[in-house]
């Protein structure tokens, strides 16, 4: 019954962080800033949130948001949406190439007669998804000379896709963005590759460095990222932003005690609001025991938060180690003033 308690207590904390960060993305894809629009339109294809997606496509007029959409819903493979995409595709051939390319992402036979239609009838995108897609070895590598032709658009789709495509993976590696849109692709695909030593996820924080002022941005990219955890971890030591916010979005266990000890030290009120918030995605045992044996250090001010971590953290603890955990505050109590009790009485209930 324990077990059971405890796995439903992590799903309902993960289900909430999941929700409140799709409900983000949702409201952001509709922003009038297209790098916030296209960054949530990113997020929602990691979350899979076609029904989301698939009501903004008949929405949002602007071509750049729309193209990414429809990209998105063709790497989730959308039946609803793929007549839809077809349409775009035929109408408007290599001035959308965004459609073309997310007709070669359904990987069907259908789809891929769809594209030799569309090449016949003079779409050079479609002769390149053909040769992108076609599930034939080996494939010519690309090069830089030659991706550098593309448009904007087109290196977005590409790079946020090189997970399919392990002929693409050294070049995607190596690539340099000329600019953050593009950047940011680059790191969402290079998440998607698998990598036992961590390569790509150190790779994604060398080009999150590039645009300092992003951090949150990149987090999503670096949280989704195979064996991050060390790179993370890495980070929270040297009090980088991009680790908190990859650390909470992940749900990395593995970096909670750095997490709390920042949190501790923070000098800067701004990073200890960013470790409060992580913690509440990772704490366990650690910060529990550590936040009850000093409970009655924590500033009044800093209260709520220090009651949300431990919510979180207990709801993750098997039932001896949070009673136990909890007798130790409650025999506590009796040094504390008011506004200490008061929060400790909202743990204890």
């Amino acid at each position: 019954m324990r077990i059971i308690y405890t796995i439903i207590s992590v799903f309902l904390l993960s289900y909430s962080a999941f929700a409140s960060t799709l409900e983000d993305a949702k409201k952001n894809l509709y922003s009038q800033d297209m790098r916030v629009a296209d960054n949530a339109r990113m997020i929602l294809q990691q979350l899979n949130a076609e029904e989301s997606l698939l009501e903004a496509l008949g929405k949002i007029s602007e071509r750049n948001i729309r193209d990414g959409i429809i990209y998105s819903l063709g790497a989730l493979k959308s039946q609803a949406a793929y007549s839809k995409i077809l349409d775009i595709a035929s109408k408007e051939l290599d001035d959308c190439p965004a459609a073309i390319l997310a007709i070669g992402e359904y990987r069907s036979p259908e789809s891929l007669s769809a594209l030799e239609t569309l090449a016949k009838n003079g779409s050079k995108i479609a002769k390149s998804a053909i040769w992108i897609y076609r599930d034939t070895e080996p494939r010519p590598d690309i090069s830089a000379k030659d991706f550098d032709m593309l448009a904007e658009s087109q290196k977005v789709f590409l790079l946020g896709t090189v997970g399919n495509m392990p002929n693409l993976y050294d070049f995607a590696y190596n690539y340099q963005a000329e600019n953050k849109r593009v950047a940011l692709s680059q790191c969402h695909g290079l998440a998607t590759i698998d990598s036992s030593d961590g390569k790509y996820a150190k790779k994604i924080v060398e080009i999150a460095k590039k645009y300092p002022d992003s951090k949150s941005d990149f987090a999503y990219a670096l949280a989704a990222a195979k064996n991050s955890e060390a790179e993370i971890v890495k980070l929270i030591k040297n009090s980088d932003e991009l680790g908190i916010y990859a650390a909470k979005l992940r749900g990395c266990k593995e970096a909670e005690a750095d997490i709390l000890n920042l949190y501790l030290n923070a000098k800067d009120e701004s990073i200890g609001k960013m470790c409060a918030d992580a913690l509440q995605a990772v704490a366990m045992s650690k910060t529990a025991e550590t936040l009850v044996a000093n409970f009655n250090s924590i500033k009044a001010k800093d209260l709520p938060g220090g009651v949300k971590i431990l919510t979180a953290a207990l709801a993750r603890l098997e039932d001896s180690q949070r009673e136990a955990i909890l007798k130790k505050l409650l025999e506590s109590m009796e040094a504390f003033d008011a506004p200490h009790k008061a929060a400790a009485s909202k743990l204890l209930k």
